[in-house]
């Protein structure tokens, strides 16, 4: 009988220490390696590689190689990189995970206005920014232009003096005109602004900003400092729809002395030269006061 407890005993305890093995391997976890190409086999170095549900990952190197160690039973990966479609591959049971990622075909397919005409962002070979959408109607302004501030890169927007309703100066990459003042050329819908842009921002589709020679070449020496092009809302298909929005400011005099009446001073000059006796009553105003002529 203690011969059969005895042997019970070191059959549990041996399992004891099984179950401490095989926890403390899960534990330390299980290395994860790789490498993450293009389509045509290229290196995707900068690539985020996480592990879905954690805040676990790492990025690949030069050679499009990573090592990831996961301690998650069962992980999927998740593979994201900018202008590339997030993948997302199953890891458990295995060691290596290479992975290719296709091109993101919706950024390229967006359309962009130029000065010739429209051309899909992927045949694009100038220097083009776009804004649209929520950005254009982000801020209050009543000059379309304030708008690009802060969303162009190359564009200096600045104000002609602090003065409310001054005009503004801008230009996009330095001025390279002859006569170095000429501002970049502002179109909507194809016709020359000067001066103030007095359309509503929120009848604005969308702002085209060329940046490049392109904007020489198609508008000649008006385009040597950029070319701002600009493209209003129009009716489309479909049912109506009415949106609105809007926004309130308050605004007060600040910063002005509390100014006296004429008989709030009188009194004030009066009861000053008391105090010093020199005035005793009205018969001594012409002590304290200097007549006016």
């Amino acid at each position: 009988m203690e011969r059969a407890l005895l042997k019970k005993a070191r059959y549990l305890y041996s399992l004891f220490f099984i179950i401490v093995a095989v926890t403390g391997a899960f534990a330390q976890g299980t290395t994860l390696q790789g490498r993450v190409v293009d389509e045509t086999g290229g290196p995707l170095p900068g690539v985020t590689v996480l592990v879905k549900g954690t805040t676990n990952g790492t990025a690949t190197g030069v050679d499009g190689s990573y090592t990831l160690n996961v301690t998650t039973a069962n992980p999927t990966l998740v593979f994201s990189y900018i202008g590339y479609q997030t993948k997302e591959v199953a890891a458990a049971g295995k060691s290596t995970v290479n992975v290719s990622l296709a091109v993101d075909s919706k950024a390229l397919e967006e359309v962009v206005v130029i000065g010739y005409g429209t051309v899909k962002k992927s045949d694009l070979t100038g220097s083009v920014t776009s804004v649209r959408g929520e950005d254009l109607t982000a801020i209050p302004v009543t000059n379309g232009l304030e708008v690009l501030q802060g969303k162009v890169p190359g564009l200096d927007l600045t104000r002609s003096s602090g003065q409310a309703g001054a005009s503004l100066n801008f230009n996009i990459r330095g001025t390279r005109s002859i006569d170095a003042i000429r501002p970049p050329l502002v179109l909507v819908d194809g016709i020359r602004y000067d001066g103030p842009l007095d359309v509503n921002p929120n009848d604005i589709a969308s702002m085209e900003i060329l940046k490049d020679a392109t904007a020489t070449a198609i508008y000649g020496s008006m385009g040597a400092n950029g070319v701002i092009l600009i493209t209003t809302k129009s009716g489309g298909s479909g049912k109506a729809k009415v949106t609105f929005n809007s926004y309130y400011g308050i605004s007060e005099a600040n910063g002005y002395a509390d100014i006296m009446s004429g008989p709030e001073w009188v009194a004030l000059r009066r009861e000053s030269r008391r105090t010093v006796e020199e005035w005793a009553g009205p018969e001594d105003d012409e002590k304290i006061f200097n007549p006016t002529h």
